[in-house]
């Protein structure tokens, strides 16, 4: 074994230092976007399911006679659905009382298809604290109405954010 000269450990500890300075200042890459656009699946089905928890605050906001908009989390046939319930519920002098209670979201599936995003997920809604009522406060809540039920909901990004475009009964169980 040679012994270390001046130079030598000169050279050592250089070496070791610049190479701990490197591994200490790469950073580390930049994680590659899904296809959802978001930088994980994960980080989709997130944001979806927070979108559904505002839309479902929101909703009850409305329900409860506060200033707010759950429209504004809608989109395509979503839309157009909340748009005639609030229509029939305003022709018949009826109204909704009570809190929805998301008590599950389970992701299905995410697509990107060109530019557009798109993902599926089921929510369980409870809807067991909701009543349908007339315009003297009686109770008009049809007779077996299911209190607990699954949803098959579709959202579409638009400009960074998830909106509501569908959502319909599944068969799926909560």
């Amino acid at each position: 074994m040679m012994p270390m000269t001046p130079r030598r450990l000169l050279i050592l500890v250089t070496t070791v230092t610049a190479v701990m300075t490197l591994t200490g200042c790469v950073p580390e890459p930049a994680p590659t976007p899904t296809p959802t656009g978001f930088a994980s699946e994960e980080e989709a089905f997130a944001a979806a399911e927070e979108t559904y928890r505002a839309y479902i605050d929101a909703t009850n906001a409305r329900n409860a006679g506060k200033k707010s908009d759950p429209t504004s989390y809608l989109m395509g046939e979503a839309l157009d659905s909340d748009r005639e319930v609030r229509q029939l519920l305003k022709e018949t002098g009826r109204s909704f009382e009570g809190k929805f209670v998301i008590t599950g979201f389970k992701p299905v599936e995410a697509q990107q298809i060109d530019a557009a995003t798109s993902l599926s997920a089921v929510v369980c809604m409870d809807s067991s604290d909701v009543l349908v009522v007339d315009e003297d406060g009686n109770d008009v809540t049809p007779e077996g109405d299911i209190a607990v039920y699954a949803l098959s909901v579709e959202f579409t990004a638009v400009d960074d954010e998830l909106r509501i475009s569908q959502s319909e009964s599944s068969s799926e169980t909560c």
